[in-house]
């Protein structure tokens, strides 16, 4: 059996942890020692629920967050096709006008040539935008992805994917 002194005494304040840090050259070895502090944590139930509580909340702006960035999506592609169908409208009514001035003049082909590099700089600019929109969504996806298979790594229920129905418009 054991004498007293050689079993562990319970922790008190004045106890202090170290980390060794060994630097090992080529001529000499040096020990570092690195006071660690101490990190109290709070009981099992207290800090479960503080997680349910801050991984909810996380979810839902993430949720939120997607949401916006796709009505933004929806929105800026309803405003590239109105936008196509008014050149495209201008286009035809400058193609008449160009054929019923027989010769056609070189101002309705600047115009046209004007209203062409227009378009092609909004369609660009749309694309880029909901391209960028796209990768926000998968980003923030992957987020609540990760924080759904944290929540049920700690017996969560799992939510239901809302976005189902929309991931086939981002891939």
């Amino acid at each position: 059996s054991k004498s007293k002194s050689a079993q562990t005494k319970p922790p008190t304040k004045d106890d202090k942890r170290y980390m060794i840090l060994t630097y090992i050259g080529e001529y000499d070895k040096v020990h570092y020692p690195l006071p660690l502090t101490e990190v109290t944590t709070i009981g099992g139930g207290e800090a479960r629920e503080e997680v349910e509580v801050e991984t909810g909340e996380a979810m839902n702006d993430m949720k939120m967050q997607v949401r916006l960035l796709e009505e933004d999506n929806e929105e800026k592609e309803n405003e590239l096709a109105r936008l196509r169908e008014l050149v495209d409208s201008q286009q035809q009514s400058l193609s008449t006008a160009a054929e019923e001035a027989n010769p056609p003049s070189g101002e309705l082909k600047q115009k046209n040539a004007e209203l062409r590099r227009k378009l092609a700089k909004m369609e660009a600019k749309f694309v880029d935008e909901v391209r960028s929109n796209r990768g926000e969504i998968r980003e923030l996806r992957g987020m609540l992805d990760s924080v759904k298979k944290g929540a049920q790594k700690k017996g969560e229920a799992p939510q239901p994917d809302v976005h189902a129905k929309n991931s086939a418009l981002l891939k």
